[in-house]
C-alpha cells in the first residue's frame, strides 16, 4: 500500500488584525507497508473478553486488548494485522519500533474504555510513544499511555485504527515546541461558566470545539475563530456581553455532553495518576513536536474532579495553556520543575472560580484528542451550530412574548414586531425559564417595564433556568421591535355625571381619546381642573374613555378638562341645598392633624339676643395621604351638642 503526500509545517506568524489568520503547523507525511499479515482473530461478545495475538515468529507476539463488558451492544468480530513500515516522510524524530499494527473490529467508539498493551522494547536513554496513524488525512495523533514496563506499553482507547509506536532519544526531546496556535485568535472569546445541561462547567467541550476548528478549519484555511463568532457573527461586536454569542456557547455545552466526559476522561485520568510526571511531561513534548498540533490537557485532583485545557506550546519547561477559565491569558502555564509537575490552579468553572471555589490540580494527564472523544460526531454538531440549531433538542424551548398592560394580552414577538405602546413587558412564554437581563445598544437596562425609543429598539434578552436551585444559561435572544405610536383622535365628552353636583360628589366624565392621568393625586394645573381658578381636582381613575374625580370646589361657569390630546369645555351645575332656619348658622373648618388625618368641623350657633351661641358640633374624618383627602366625602365621626354643662358628645 503506497500513499503519497507532501510533508510540510506551517510558519506563517500574523496578528488577530491581518484579516483573523491562524497559524496551524500540523504535520502530513505518508507511511509505505508491505503486505499486511494477519495474526488474530477473535469474537468478542457484549460480556467482554481478551483478544491476545499467540503466533510465534512474530513482531507483535504477546499483544492483548482488554475489552470491558458491555462496550459494544452486539457482539465484535476483533482482526489483528501487522504490515512492516518500507519508508516515510514524518522525518528524523519518527523512528518506528513496531510494524503497522492495524486492529479492526467493524468501526464505531465503544462504551468503555479499552486497553491495548503492545509488546515493545525501548532503546536506552529514549521515549517511546504510541500513534494512531490516520490514512484518510496522512496525520499522526499521540495515544494516551497508562502503563510501561521494559518490555511493553500499554494505551487507552475507544475505537481502532492503524497504531505504530515511535521512539526518540531524550537528548532531541526539544523545549521550545510551537505549534502555531494562538491565544486570542484561536481559542473562544467567551469564559466557561457552565450552562443548563452543564451547569458545573463544559471546560472539555469548549476545548475539544476549539481544537476541532482549530485542527479542521471549517470556515477555510487559517481562519482564526477568536470573536469571529461574537454576537453570532454580527454586526456590531459585543466584546463585553458574552452570553450574546450564544451559537459558540451552546455548541461548547453540547460537545460536554455528547462525550461524556464525566465517565470516559475521568477513567483515563484516574489511569493515569500512576504514571510519572517526568513520563507525561515526555508525552505532551513528543507528541506536540512529532505532530505539530495542540494537545488536548486532563487535570485532576483526587477526590475533587477533574478539568480540561488544551496546551499549545511548550518552552523552557513550561506547557502555555489555553484554559477555558481564562480565554486569551497569554500567561496560563503549567511548570516542570526538578523532575515534577506543579499543581496548576483553576477551577471546575469561572463562576466557582470567582466565589473562591479554586481548585489546584495536583495532576496533569495527556489525552489524546479522538481516541477517548468521538470526534466523528463533532461535524454533525458544527452544522447544527451554522443552522442556528445548536442545542435545540437539549436546552428548554420557549418563545418569547410581549404584555399589553392595556387589555391584559400576550402576543408572541419575532423579529421587527411594531409596537404601538412605548411602555412593554417582554418574557419567556415558558416557566422553565427566565429573562436574567436585558440589553440595548451593548448596555444593561432594568428587567421590568422596557420604554421604547421611536422606530427600532435592538434589544438583547439573556434567558436563563433553574437547575437544582441555581441559575443557569440557557440561550440569548436578540429581538429588533419598532415603535411607532397611534395617532391619537381628538377628545370628546359626551356626558359628565351627576349634573347638578355638589361639593365632595363624586364625578363622572364619559367620551373618548380622554388620554390617561395619574390616579388617587393631586392633578397638575394642565392635567385637570373644572373652575375658573385652575384648582387641581383629586381623580380617582383616569382612562382613555372615562375620568372619575372628587369635586373639591364648586366649578365656574366656564369649566375646563385639559388632556394631552387637547382641551375641552364642559358645565357643572351645582345643586341647589335647603336652606337653614334664619335663626340657626354654621361654620365649617378643615385642618390637618397630628396622625395626617383629615377632619372637617361644622358648627351651628342659634342666634340669642342678637349674639351667636354654639348649640352642637358635627366631627367629620376622611384618610389623609399626600395633600390629598382620600375615602368617602363627609363621613361622620362624632356628633356632639351644648347644653348647661357644657360639650356632650351624642354616641
Amino acid at each position: 500500500m503506497l500513499i503519497i503526500i507532501a510533508l510540510y509545517f506551517g510558519n506563517k506568524l500574523l496578528s488577530p488584525k491581518q484579516e483573523l489568520k491562524s497559524t496551524k503547523q500540523s504535520v502530513i507525511g505518508t507511511i509505505l507497508v508491505e503486505k499486511s499479515i494477519p495474526v488474530a482473530e477473535t469474537k468478542i461478545d457484549s460480556a467482554g473478553g481478551k483478544v491476545v495475538v499467540l503466533a510465534k515468529d512474530n513482531p507483535i507476539t504477546g499483544l492483548e486488548i482488554d475489552i470491558p463488558a458491555n462496550s459494544y451492544k452486539d457482539a465484535r468480530e476483533f482482526k489483528v494485522s501487522y504490515s512492516k513500515i518500507s519508508s516515510h516522510t514524518f522525518g528524523e524524530d519518527f523512528n518506528p519500533v513496531t510494524p503497522l499494527i492495524s486492529i479492526d473490529n467493524g468501526g464505531g467508539y465503544s462504551e468503555n474504555l479499552m486497553e491495548v498493551k503492545i509488546p515493545v522494547t525501548v532503546p536506552a536513554d529514549s521515549f517511546a510513544m504510541g500513534f494512531i496513524y490516520n490514512n484518510k488525512t496522512n496525520t499522526l495523533e499521540g495515544l494516551p499511555i497508562i502503563a510501561q514496563d521494559g518490555s511493553s506499553m500499554t494505551v487507552a482507547t475507544r475505537h481502532f485504527t492503524d497504531i505504530i509506536v515511535s521512539v526518540i532519544a531524550n537528548a532531541k526531546l526539544k523545549n521550545d515546541i510551537d505549534t502555531g496556535f494562538r491565544l486570542g485568535m484561536d481559542d473562544w472569546q467567551f469564559v466557561n461558566r457552565g450552562s443548563y445541561i452543564a451547569p458545573g462547567g463544559h471546560c472539555a467541550g469548549q476545548s475539544l470545539s476549539l481544537l476541532w476548528y482549530y485542527t479542521v478549519q471549517p470556515d477555510g484555511k487559517d481562519l482564526a475563530l477568536y470573536n469571529r463568532y461574537d454576537n453570532n457573527g454580527n454586526k456590531p461586536e459585543t466584546p463585553t456581553i458574552w452570553e450574546d454569542d450564544n451559537l459558540g456557547y451552546r455548541f461548547a455545552s453540547t460537545i460536554q455532553q455528547d462525550i461524556d466526559w464525566g465517565g470516559f476522561a475521568f477513567k483515563l485520568w484516574k489511569a493515569q495518576r500512576g504514571v510519572s510526571d517526568d513520563f507525561t511531561w515526555k508525552l505532551f513534548a513528543y507528541s506536540m513536536q512529532l505532530t505539530g498540533e495542540p494537545q488536548l490537557v486532563g487535570l485532576t485532583k483526587e477526590g475533587v474532579g477533574g478539568h480540561a485545557m488544551v496546551a499549545y506550546r511548550l518552552k523552557d519547561d513550561e506547557l502555555y495553556i489555553a484554559d477555558p477559565n481564562y480565554p486569551g491569558d497569554l500567561e496560563r502555564r503549567i511548570k516542570f520543575v526538578n523532575g515534577k509537575i506543579e499543581p496548576y490552579n483553576s477551577g471546575a468553572n469561572a463562576n466557582e472560580i470567582e466565589k473562591g471555589n479554586g481548585i489546584s490540580f495536583d495532576k496533569v494527564g495527556f489525552t489524546g484528542k479522538t481516541t477517548i472523544i468521538d470526534w466523528s460526531g463533532i461535524p454533525a454538531r458544527w452544522a447544527e451550530f451554522k443552522s442556528k440549531t445548536i442545542g435545540d433538542n437539549r436546552f428548554p424551548g420557549y418563545k418569547m412574548v410581549i404584555s399589553s398592560d392595556k387589555d391584559k394580552t400576550e402576543t408572541i414577538l419575532n423579529d421587527g414586531y411594531v409596537s404601538s405602546e412605548k411602555l412593554i413587558r417582554v418574557y419567556p412564554d415558558s416557566k422553565a425559564v427566565k429573562v436574567a437581563s436585558i440589553y440595548r445598544d451593548g448596555k444593561e437596562i432594568d428587567r421590568g417595564e422596557i420604554e421604547l425609543f421611536p422606530g427600532n429598539n435592538n434589544l438583547g434578552f439573556a434567558i436563563y433556568g433553574d437547575v437544582d436551585g441555581n441559575s443557569e444559561y440557557v440561550d440569548f435572544k436578540r429581538l429588533n421591535i419598532v415603535y411607532e405610536a397611534k395617532e391619537a383622535g381628538k377628545p370628546n365628552i359626551t356626558s359628565v355625571s351627576p349634573n347638578p353636583a355638589k361639593v365632595g360628589d363624586t364625578i363622572t366624565i364619559s367620551g373618548s381619546n380622554l388620554g390617561e392621568g395619574p390616579r388617587g393625586q393631586g392633578l397638575n394645573y394642565s392635567d385637570l381642573f373644572v373652575n375658573n381658578n385652575y384648582s387641581p381636582q383629586k381623580t380617582i381613575s383616569w382612562t382613555n374613555n372615562q375620568i372619575v374625580f372628587v369635586l373639591k370646589t364648586a366649578p365656574g361657569s366656564d369649566s375646563k378638562l385639559s388632556t394631552a390630546r387637547g382641551d375641552l369645555k364642559f358645565k357643572i351645575n351645582m345643586a341647589v341645598e335647603s336652606s337653614k332656619p334664619k335663626n340657626e348658622l354654621s361654620t365649617q373648618i378643615e385642618w390637618c392633624d397630628s396622625e395626617r388625618t383629615m377632619k372637617d368641623y361644622e358648627y351651628k350657633y342659634k342666634l340669642v339676643n342678637g349674639e351667636k351661641v354654639k348649640v352642637s358640633q358635627i366631627e367629620y374624618y376622611c384618610p389623609y395621604k399626600m395633600g390629598v383627602c382620600e375615602g368617602p366625602a363627609n363621613t361622620i365621626c362624632a356628633e356632639y351638642k351644648y347644653d348647661a354643662t357644657g360639650l356632650k358628645r351624642i354616641e
